[in-house]
C-alpha cells in the first residue's frame, strides 16, 4: 500500500534507556541453516516498508526467522526491538494489553489502545508480534493503528496467514530445500540442501555419530524430501535419528508414525510435536474447513479444483464455495498452490498435514464414502481423458496423466481391499479397465499385470462380455507376455480381446494381432505368427492405414523368414520398407 495516513508528530531517533532495558528478546540459534538470504531480506524491507508479515505453514521455522533478523536489527533501533509472543494470548480482547505489558507500560483502563497510541507515537521502535493467527482480527487491528497513526513503529508479525491490513506486506517463508524423497544423488549433493544440512546438524547434537556416505544419503534424502522442507518435522526426525538410526526413523516415517515424535522439552507445548502443531491450526479451523481438510487427505500430491469439489461435496457443490473454502485453507498455509504444467492451478497438502488429517478422516463417519468419491472421479477422469484407448503409434495421452498416478494407485488399492466399506465390484473393474491400459502405455507392466488381473477376478455376469472385460483381457495379454512369460493363457487371453473387438474400432483387434504374432513366434509357432500377420493384413486394407499395411508385410517377413522362406521373407520386407 502506497497511501499511509501522515503521522501526527514526528518520531523520536531516542527510546528511554529505562524502557530499552525492560525489552528482552528470546536467544536466536546459534547457527541457522538457509534463511541467511532471506534475514538479510527482511530486515531491508522492514526498514523500507515498515510493516512485514511473515507466513508459512506451523513447523516451517517463522519464529526462528523473526527471532534472528529482531537481533540483527538491535544497532538499526538503538534496541528498541520489542518481541510480543501473541501465541500465548487466549482472549483477543488483550492482544493491546499484553502488548503494552511487554512495553512496560501500565494500563489502568479496560482499553489498552489509548495508552499504547500515546507512548509509541513519538518513539522509533521495532515490534516483533509472534504467532498471530489464533487472534488475528485483533492482531490485525491493532497493527493497521500502530502503522498508520505511529510513524516510527515498524512492525514484524508471523503468521499462518495474512493480516489482510493497509501497509501490510506479506513475505512466504519457502520450506527448506530438499532432495526428491525418491534421489538417488552421491553424499555431496545430497549434504547440498539445507534440509540436509539441519537433519545432519541436529543429528550430531543429540549424540548421533553416523556419517553421510553415498551408501546412506539416499535414505537420508528419502527423510528430508517427505518431509517437506518443514524445519520442526526435520529437527523431530533428527532427534529420531540420533536414537534408532536413520534407517528405523526412515521406516517409522513410511509407517505414518511421526506425528507423536517429541523434540526439546523446552519447546512451547504447540512445539513439542507434530501432532500438537497441528492440534493448533486445526482447532481454530470453522468447520467447513475442517470438514474439507479431512476430506482433502484422500489425495496424493498434487489435485486440481474438480478434484477437491468431487471428494468434499461429491462433485455437487457451488464451485465458489468450494474455492472460498480452499483459499481459506491456503490462507491458512494448510494447502499450497502451484501452477501445473498445463498452465492451471494445482493445490497440495504437506505430507505431515495429510496424514495428520487421514487420522481425523478415520476418526469421522465420512471415511468410506469419501475413498468412494475419491475412486468415482478418478475413474470417470481416466475414462474423459485416455477411454482406454490404445494409440498404435502411442500420441501419449497417457503420458498426461502421469501427476495423477498417486491418486489412481491409492484409488485401486482402496476399491480392491478386503475391508473397502462402500466399493463395488462395478467400480472395481471400471476402474481397473481404465486404469490399466494406462500403466501399459506408461510402460509400467507389472503395474498393468496386476490391476488387469485384479479387474478380471471381479468380472461379475453384468460386467463381463463388454468393453470393460475386452480392455482387461488385452491390457493383461500384452503386459503378462512380457513379464509372465509366453504361455497358453496369454493366447486364450488374446483370443478373447480379439473376439470381444468392436468391429468399429479396429485397433483393438490388431493391437491383439501383433500380440498374437509376438507370442507365437517367441513360442517358435511360426506358421500361427504367418497367420495372425494375414488376419492383421486383411484388418489393415479394410481399415485402408498405409501405415499398418506397412506392418503386416513385416510381420509377414518375420514370420516367413524363421519358416525358411527367405525369399517370400525378402518380398514382404521389401515392399514393407518401400512402403
Amino acid at each position: 500500500h502506497e497511501n499511509e495516513a501522515a503521522p501526527a508528530t514526528t518520531p523520536s531517533a531516542e527510546f528511554p534507556d529505562a524502557a530499552r532495558k525492560r525489552l528482552v528478546l528470546p536467544p536466536k540459534l546459534s547457527r541457522m541453516i538457509g534463511r541467511e538470504h532471506l534475514v538479510r531480506s527482511i530486515g531491508s524491507d522492514l526498514i523500507a516498508e515498515r510493516f512485514i508479515t511473515l507466513i508459512g505453514p506451523g513447523g516451517m521455522g517463522k519464529t526462528t526467522v523473526a527471532i534472528t533478523v529482531a537481533h540483527s536489527m538491535l544497532e538499526e533501533f538503538s534496541a528498541a526491538v520489542c518481541f510480543v509472543d501473541i501465541g500465548a494470548v487466549a482472549d483477543e480482547k488483550v492482544v493491546a494489553a499484553t502488548v503494552a505489558t511487554s512495553l512496560g507500560l501500565s494500563v489502568q483502563t479496560a482499553d489498552a489502545m489509548p495508552t499504547l497510541l500515546e507512548y509509541l507515537r513519538t518513539l522509533r521502535i521495532l515490534l516483533v508480534f509472534d504467532n498471530c493467527e489464533h487472534v488475528i482480527d485483533a492482531v490485525a487491528m491493532l497493527a493497521e493503528t500502530l502503522f498508520k497513526e505511529a510513524a516510527g513503529v515498524h512492525i514484524l508479525a508471523t503468521s499462518r496467514e495474512a493480516l489482510r491490513v493497509e501497509g501490510e506486506h506479506v513475505i512466504w517463508l519457502p520450506p527448506l530445500a530438499s532432495p526428491s524423497p525418491q534421489s538417488s544423488m552421491k553424499a555431496i549433493d545430497v549434504l547440498a540442501f539445507p534440509a540436509v544440512q539441519l537433519f545432519m546438524e541436529r543429528t550430531a547434537a543429540g549424540g548421533g555419530r553416523f556419517e553421510l556416505n553415498d551408501e546412506n544419503a539416499p535414505i537420508v534424502a528419502g527423510i528430508c524430501g517427505r518431509l517437506d522442507g518443514l524445519a520442526l518435522a526435520i529437527e523431530l526426525a533428527a532427534g529420531r535419528a540420533a536414537s534408532h538410526g536413520i534407517a528405523a526413523t526412515a521406516d517409522l516415517l513410511n509407517k505414518n508414525l511421526a506425528l507423536d515424535w517429541h523434540g526439546r522439552r523446552t519447546a512451547l507445548p504447540r512445539h513439542q510435536t507434530l501432532r500438537a502443531l497441528l492440534d493448533w491450526s486445526y482447532g481454530f479451523l470453522p468447520d467447513a474447513e475442517q470438514l474439507a481438510l479431512r476430506r482433502l487427505s484422500v489425495l496424493v500430491g498434487a489435485f486440481t479444483l474438480e478434484a477437491v469439489t468431487a471428494v468434499v461435496h461429491g462433485g455437487q457443490g457451488d464451485d465458489a464455495i468450494t474455492l472460498n473454502i480452499l483459499e481459506g485453507l491456503i490462507a491458512k498455509s494448510l494447502v499450497s498452490a502451484h501452477a501445473g504444467d498445463d498452465g492451471s492451478a494445482r493445490f497440495r497438502l504437506l505430507e505431515t498435514t495429510r496424514i495428520y488429517a487421514q487420522e481425523k478422516l478415520r476418526e469421522s463417519s465420512e471415511a468410506a464414502i469419501t475413498a468412494r468419491r475419491h475412486a468415482e472421479y478418478f475413474a470417470k477422469l481416466l475414462d474423459s481423458r485416455h477411454g482406454g484407448q490404445i494409440d498404435l503409434e502411442y500420441t501419449g495421452r497417457a503420458h498426461a496423466l502421469r501427476e495423477h498416478l498417486g491418486n489412481i494407485r491409492a484409488a485401486l488399492e482402496w476399491c480392491f481391499s478386503q475391508n473397502a466399506e462402500m466399493a463395488d465390484p462395478a467400480l472395481a473393474v471400471d476402474l481397473a479397465a481404465a486404469a490399466a491400459p494406462v500403466f501399459f502405455e506408461l510402460s509400467l507392466l507389472s503395474e498393468a499385470c496386476k490391476w488387469s488381473t485384479a479387474g478380471l477376478a471381479a468380472l461379475t455376469d453384468s460386467t463381463r462380455g463388454g468393453r470393460r472385460e475386452m480392455l482387461l483381457q488385452s491390457t493383461w495379454a500384452i503386459s503378462a507376455m512380457w513379464t509372465r512369460g509366453n504361455n497358453d493363457d496369454v493366447l486364450a487371453a488374446i483370443a478373447r480381446g480379439i473376439q470381444l473387438a468392436p468391429s468399429d474400432e479396429p485397433s483393438h483387434r490388431l493391437r491383439m494381432l501383433v500380440t498374437k504374432h509376438l507370442c507365437l513366434t517367441r513360442l517358435a509357432d511360426f506358421r500361427g505368427a504367418l497367420a495372425a500377420a494375414r488376419e492383421w493384413d486383411t484388418t489393415a486394407r479394410q481399415v485402408g492405414d498405409e501405415s499398418c499395411i506397412a506392418i503386416s508385410d513385416l510381420m509377414q517377413g518375420v514370420a516367413q523368414h524363421f519358416i525358411g522362406n527367405q525369399a517370400a521373407a525378402s518380398r514382404h520386407v521389401d515392399a514393407g520398407f518401400v512402403r
